[in-house]
């Protein structure tokens, strides 16, 4: 509902919650310092976030929008972190989309200076709060990709540019250092593309030397002296992870093969001690990784991340946390076996059979999710060596009986959909060796086992997973149908 509507219904409502605002407003911005936690505020602030602004907005002066707006800005002064956050999300529909530029230009001027003396932090996080949000909704509106929202973006990177202190160790508090790094995240999103010939806008700003700058002087370059209970790390370390890596890709797409002047190395981001940081980089690399081999991307995989078998071979022996652990495994999963499996003797001292029973093992032990990727890093290491020589063939023939329970394992009605998923997956990419083989490596009981597991999968109540079903026999019925033609090409041969 648009202000001039909600009110036109409701006028006596204008006064008294613009009165309200107004005590709440003077409250929070007392020059005490104390905590004064008006009741009223987060009732006023999820109100007024409800309302957008009218088109007609202005017209009728009684019924303007714009008396709220200083009061929720002074909102955002408030000590308490939670009253911050909704005042900078209730600002966003009191400000009409061509006057978030200035708006927000506005905002960034009262920041203070690094030789300023005296600041307040919270005043500061505030501000940077609703310069995050006004950006976020006026990158989404539909100005995003006219020349009248690069130009505008364009000054007000100029703006945040003037206050980049705040990015850096100079700013003590990591809370308004996260937010910093935010804002200037998203900038780099919006505005990192060249414009009809010209380059980028943010290299004609000399922005990613700032960025540069900021990364370089940051705790992933020169470690951190913090620990966890530090308010706002886990935050800061975030921000930064996602504006270091959009530094490196960055500069990536414009120097090609060149990559000496990254600002720092996945290598780096993959050591960091801090799990938030590891997993976002895992993140952004599975996303590359997954979108080369699936070749919904025109181009190939970056250069930066050839060659790179052996340190997600060496990280998944070493890594402790969960999460990041399922994410290398899945990375591994998705690049091309023969490029890191034949160096596992080298860097992680096992032989390619040491590490299918390694994987197998945590297939065997570990939690649903891990267990469906190793599930399916297993089923790949074991497909690449089913097609390679006889030698190797034998030397995994051992396994596959376990390979074949755990897949049966993962059929049961009871277990996640995910779990379900892998199972029909590994069905799918392994039927060319076990399920149509006109030699089968695998014993008839085994065989009928990996059958039974397709009907099952097929008669599921889930839709997904009955369709992950039909391709399994969709692939059957392929490898039947060439392995009959080339059967009759033969025979034709042999007669005449």
């Amino acid at each position: 509902m648009t202000g001039s509507e909600f009110f036109s219904r409701f006028p006596e409502l204008y006064p008294f919650l613009l009165k309200q605002l107004e005590a709440v407003a003077n409250t929070v911005d007392s020059d005490i310092g104390e905590l004064n936690h008006h009741p009223s505020m987060f009732l006023l602030l999820l109100v007024l976030g409800r309302l957008y602004p009218s088109p007609m907005d202005g017209t009728c002066s009684a019924l303007s929008m714009a008396p709220f707006i200083p009061f929720i800005m002074r909102c955002g002064h408030s000590p308490v972190y939670r009253s911050r956050e909704m005042a900078a999300r209730a600002l966003v529909p009191f400000v009409m989309i061509d006057e978030i530029p200035d708006t927000v230009r506005a905002l960034l001027a009262k920041l203070p200076n690094c030789t300023d003396q005296c600041f307040r932090q919270n005043h500061i996080h505030g501000t940077l709060l609703q310069v995050f949000h006004l950006l976020q909704a006026f990158s989404d509106s539909r100005y995003r990709m006219n020349a009248y929202f690069q130009q505008e973006l364009a000054d007000v990177a100029a703006c945040t540019k003037a206050k980049v202190w705040l990015a850096k160790r100079q700013n003590p508090c990591l809370v308004t250092r996260a937010v910093y790094i935010d804002i200037l995240f998203l900038l780099t999103r919006c505005l990192d593309k060249a414009t009809k010939g010209n380059q980028p806008v943010l290299d004609h700003l000399g922005f990613w030397e700032e960025v540069r700058k900021i990364i370089s002087g940051s705790e992933l370059i020169t470690g951190s002296p913090y620990t966890f209970a530090v308010p706002g790390l886990p935050q800061y370390l975030q921000s930064i992870t996602k504006l270091a890596i959009a530094a490196v890709w960055a500069v990536a797409a414009q120097a090609g093969e060149q990559t000496r002047d990254v600002p720092i190395s996945f290598s780096q981001l993959l050591e960091s001690p801090f799990p938030e940081v590891r997993l976002l980089t895992l993140e952004a690399l599975l996303e590359k990784f997954s979108a080369a081999a699936s070749g919904l991307e025109k181009k190939e995989l970056p250069s930066l991340l050839w060659n790179m078998g052996e340190t997600f071979l060496m990280l998944a022996m070493k890594e402790n946390h969960p999460e990041c652990f399922c994410k290398i495994l899945k990375i591994l999963h998705r690049m091309d076996p023969s490029e890191w499996l034949p160096h596992t003797d080298r860097c992680i001292h096992l032989t390619p059979k040491e590490f299918l029973n390694w994987t197998m093992d945590i297939a065997s032990n570990e939690r649903s999710e891990i267990q469906s990727v190793a599930l399916r890093l297993a089923s790949r290491a074991i497909a690449h060596h089913m097609g390679m020589c006889d030698q190797t063939r034998d030397s995994v023939a051992p396994k596959l009986k376990q390979w074949v329970q755990l897949v049966i394992s993962a059929c049961g009605d009871h277990l996640p959909t995910e779990s379900r998923l892998a199972a029909a997956e590994v069905l799918t990419s392994t039927a060319p060796f076990f399920l149509t083989n006109p030699h089968p490596i695998l014993g008839l009981q085994d065989t009928l086992a990996l059958w039974r597991c397709v009907f099952t999968l097929l008669q599921s109540e889930e839709q997904a997973i009955r369709d992950a079903a039909t391709e399994t026999v969709m692939t059957t019925m392929s490898q039947e149908n060439t392995c009959h033609s080339t059967g009759t090409g033969e025979f034709k041969k042999l007669k005449k």
